[in-house]
């Protein structure tokens, strides 16, 4: 791409040369930011309403109406053509960021965590891409006031926030370029993020089956310590293969029974069904996050997918099963561990094994222990996951041989998966750095389109 044949000093430390023709000014000057919405009238007619969580990046879900003189008061007011910003965290820091369209009767009302831009002076798809550009995104992240969660961008820093316009011919070339290029950009994007949920599902199935015997699986030397999947001599995967454990023709072969459990299904005869309670011992840790330490010697399990550090410890287990207790992450964040390792106070600990390892419980567990919270409605969400509900869960138990087999070979396929997951998950994130430079580039000028 060609730059501009010439550049001027915009006088703006951040923005730097700017090229010659364009305008520097302030936003305030090329928009109205929130329109008073005393100029409506007849306020007995239907509008759109927008939660927060339905503004999205370039995305406006309209699938809600109300009468406008319900949301007149306490909402935000907007008309099609405003362009809306999320300007609370963590939502601003996601740019989602959009041009209104198609509001019921033209006019819309939503969360007062919006604020709204009403173009006078420029167009507004230029100024939509403007405020994505890099600078303006740092510069504002780094004004925002409040405390926590609940930090917002002050309204000066919005209106008097300095850009350099181009003309009015310029800003529509430049939107219209922007809007075909990023559109390709994320059409590649969405592929990606297709072939990602692809991969859950399968890893899903596939740990699913194979913890409910019913994947032809062929198994690997009963030397195998605990589950791990390594030999107990040399300490590397022991790859001696024999006949497979379940044949491919005949899941009647293997005399598949009914588990007595919806959300189970059948599973091989030999297998038993026990209760938690009956097959490990269940207790909580006894610390708390103030015993964080970043640089601490030992992995501190919370409430969380985040392993954090201590220089304490709560256990020493051969093998263990954590599980959230209660927040966000209850009978939803699992964690197998060995060895020393600190536990928050509302985080369960599974250890002592009997009958069943360690590894073959961590996999089985972060498969079903939802499906059994789901099993009594629609809830998909626990506050807490209380002591009786987690010693009662129905475990499906095989022969401790086959328990080994069945963790060997998940560990190895599911390692597979998550490269592949790893790989995709880089090609999206340049992507969107390709996508956030390019948009950069063009709005402040750097290169003509």
């Amino acid at each position: 791409m060609q730059k501009y044949d010439k550049y001027k000093p915009s006088g703006v430390e951040w923005l730097g040369d700017v090229p010659e023709g364009w305008e520097v000014t302030k936003i305030k000057y090329i928009a109205e930011l929130t329109p008073k919405k005393s100029e409506l009238t007849e306020l007995d007619k239907e509008c759109s309403f927008v939660p927060m969580e339905k503004l999205k990046l370039g995305n406006l879900v309209l699938d809600e109406t109300r009468t406008i003189s319900d949301v007149y008061n306490g909402y935000t007011y907007f008309e099609d053509n405003d362009l809306l910003i999320a300007k609370v965290t963590p939502c601003f820091e996601n740019k989602n960021f959009v041009i209104a369209e198609k509001l019921v009767n033209g006019i819309g009302f939503g969360s007062s965590e919006i604020y709204v831009l009403r173009v006078k002076n420029c167009l507004n798809r230029y100024l939509f891409y403007r405020l994505q550009e890099n600078t303006f995104m740092d510069l504002a992240i780094g004004s925002m006031t409040g405390a926590g969660g609940l930090k917002r961008i002050p309204s000066e820093f919005l209106n008097n926030y300095s850009i350099a316009l181009p003309p009015l011919e310029e800003q529509t070339a430049i939107a219209h370029y922007l809007d075909q290029k990023t559109a390709y950009i994320d059409r590649l994007i969405d592929r990606q993020q297709t072939l990602l949920e692809k991969l859950s599902e399968k890893r899903t199935a596939l740990i699913t089956e194979a913890v409910c015997g019913r994947l032809p699986i062929a198994p690997y030397s009963a030397s195998l310590k605990r589950g791990t999947g390594f030999d107990e001599e040399n300490g590397s995967p022991n790859t001696a293969q024999t006949a497979p454990l379940f044949s491919k023709e005949g899941l009647g072969e293997i005399c598949l029974k009914d588990s007595g459990i919806q959300w189970l299904g059948k599973v091989p005869e030999g297998w038993e069904v026990i209760r938690l309670r009956f097959l490990c011992n269940i207790q909580t840790g006894n610390m708390d996050t103030q015993d964080n330490e970043p640089d601490g010697i030992y992995p501190f399990y919370v409430r969380s997918p985040i392993i954090e550090r201590s220089n304490n410890y709560t256990f020493e287990d051969d093998e263990a099963v954590l599980m959230a207790g209660d927040g966000v992450g209850a009978g939803k964040v699992f964690h197998y561990v060995q060895g020393k390792y600190g536990c928050h106070q509302r985080v369960y600990s599974l250890n002592q094994f009997q009958n069943i390892t360690g590894r073959f419980l961590f996999y089985y567990l972060r498969e079903f222990f939802s499906r059994k919270i789901e099993e009594g409605g629609a809830k998909s969400t626990v506050d807490s996951v209380r002591l009786p509900m987690l010693k009662d869960f129905p475990t499906c138990v095989p022969p401790l041989s086959e328990q080994t087999t069945i963790t060997h070979y998940l560990d190895q396929e599911t390692a597979k998966i998550d490269r592949l997951r790893t790989q995709i998950e880089t090609v999206i994130e340049r992507l969107k750095e390709y996508r956030m430079a390019l948009i950069t580039q063009v709005v402040t000028g750097k290169v003509k389109v």
